[in-house]
């Protein structure tokens, strides 16, 4: 057996109270896949950040190339030849992503300036590689979650590295996308490169990893060749049960048009938008980055309200020029991007759960804190948020309980119409499916949904109809009320990839 070029023994780590990571373990060898997975709260990303010098260890011990090491830092860690994608990329918001790609290492003319030509020259080489639709002139802080991550991994890809840890690099990535990371992280792996892989999508590990690690409850509770794994004994060691069925569907039939929109246009990245949502629907929305789906969502809620076109709820005409006045008629929200639109760090799991219904929770201006605690506890168990007390503070949560907490704030207003944008984005597989849950009980419930995800088998497995967007207009449209389909696949993949009606 190949040395290990990066080793991490026994590995602890705390945050406050809360242990994060109770005994990690695990070996990246060179021109090997090696494959992170467990539930949300495992430990996955503090392994990781441990790893590539982001955070120190409490107790344990990292060994590179066979000799212990204590990183200062993760210019340390990247110096020595360790390079990292973690779940929250590190990038500057007021450069560009050619500046961000190259930062520390611009290319310089004879003269000693900064050789932009060049510079974007070579961003763009590494951009086209991932398929990734960016200017390299573009500001990261005009870019939507997706882009900000193929500009993190192309940062990545420019610097020479004896190991590279991704943590969920595919989580914001469609179909075609994700297969160009494939096919790069093959080239990596041939050229000797010890990869750390860390995934909620067990459908990825089969064809790309060759060894696999489990965390449960912050201890590596089993490692091996993936050959020797199966999906079913993967989920019994994850989570200690297998799953019946991805995608839930006990709602009625759609009646009662609750949301329509009718000719929408944000110049220049919406163009006359036309849809409709009802009672007990799920329409799914879907497209490639940069397509406008997001764009949409802000436009329905009131962040950036349409110059052109009309929005109706219940069949009269209403204006929503802001979130407040979307929230007044029975909207909720759940923004794509958690870090940036969502989760407020600082606060409380209780304050961020509660925060879009704590005026129902006051009293002549006194919160009633019985009731505000009542009200968290009752949606964190519903939807399985893992946190030692409500007090926790938000930023201490995993990304995927991070995501859970936004579900639940916009879920605790009990809304007509609920906007998810990416919902089941960088969750695991029994998040996930608690998530697809809850969706399909609120539409059986009533609640009309308006599904924006980029994962295709999930549009098609939860949504009654489905939308395609392409460059800002609605570019397919499909019925899928009789559900997933190998034919339906193959047309809703035409339709976002690159075919026009």
């Amino acid at each position: 057996m190949a040395e290990a070029v990066l080793e991490g023994i026994g590995l602890a780590r705390r945050f406050g109270g809360a242990e994060a990571l109770r005994s990690g373990e695990i070996a990246l060898k060179a021109g090997e896949m090696h494959t992170l997975v467990g539930k949300n709260g495992a430990g996955k990303s503090t392994l990781a950040r441990i790893l590539a010098g982001a955070i120190p260890p409490d107790e344990g011990e990292l060994r590179f190339q066979g000799a212990p090491v204590a990183w200062t830092g993760p210019r340390h860690a990247l110096d020595s030849g360790v390079s990292a994608v973690l779940q929250t990329p590190r990038l500057c918001p007021g450069l560009t992503a050619a500046d961000n790609i190259f930062l520390g290492r611009l290319p310089r003319t004879r003269f000693g300036m900064v050789d932009r030509k060049r510079l974007h020259e070579e961003a763009r080489r590494l951009l086209n590689r991932l398929q990734a639709p960016i200017s390299p002139g573009s500001r990261v802080d005009t870019l939507s979650a997706a882009q900000r991550q193929a500009v993190a991994f192309a940062q990545a890809l420019a610097r020479p590295a004896s190991v590279l840890i991704l943590d969920e690099p595919a989580s914001a990535l469609n179909e075609a996308e994700t297969a160009s990371l494939r096919a790069v992280l093959r080239e990596i792996k041939a050229r000797g490169t010890a990869v750390l892989y860390i995934t909620d999508r067990l459908d990825d590990i089969p064809e790309m990893c060759d060894r696999i690690t489990v965390l449960r409850d912050g201890e590596t509770v089993a490692t091996g060749p993936v050959s020797g794994w199966d999906f079913d004994n993967l989920l019994r060691y994850t989570a200690g049960r297998t799953l019946e069925s991805p995608f839930p569907r006990s709602r009625p039939p759609a009646r009662e048009v609750i949301l329509e929109a009718r000719g929408l246009s944000v110049s220049p990245i919406l163009s006359d938008i036309s849809l409709t949502v009802s009672r007990h629907e799920i329409v799914g929305l879907t497209g490639p980055v940069g397509s406008g789906k997001s764009a949409l969502a802000r436009a329905l809620y009131g962040l950036t309200p349409p110059e052109d076109g009309m929005i109706l709820m219940g069949g009269e005409p209403v204006a929503l020029r802001s979130p407040r006045d979307a929230v007044l008629h029975g909207l909720a929200y759940m923004p794509e991007d958690r870090l940036r639109e969502g989760v407020l760090p600082e606060m409380s799991v209780s304050d961020n759960v509660t925060l879009s219904v704590i005026h129902g929770l006051s009293d002549a201006g006194r919160i009633n804190r019985p009731q505000e605690t009542f009200t968290a506890r009752f949606w964190v168990e519903r939807l399985g948020i893992q946190s030692p007390h409500l007090g926790q503070p938000a930023r201490d949560l995993s990304g995927g309980n991070q995501q859970k907490v936004l579900l639940a704030r916009g879920v605790a207003t009990r809304p007509y119409v609920m906007i998810l944008d990416e919902p089941t984005r960088g969750v695991d597989v029994w998040a996930r499916a608690q998530m697809r849950l809850l969706i399909d009980e609120l539409a059986r419930e009533g609640t009309g949904i308006l599904l924006i995800s980029s994962d295709l088998s999930e549009i098609l497995g939860m949504c009654d109809g489905i939308l395609v967007m392409r460059e800002g207009r609605i570019a397919a449209r499909f019925d899928n009320r009789n559900g997933d389909s190998p034919v339906a696949m193959e047309a809703l993949r035409r339709a976002v990839f690159g075919v026009w009606d």
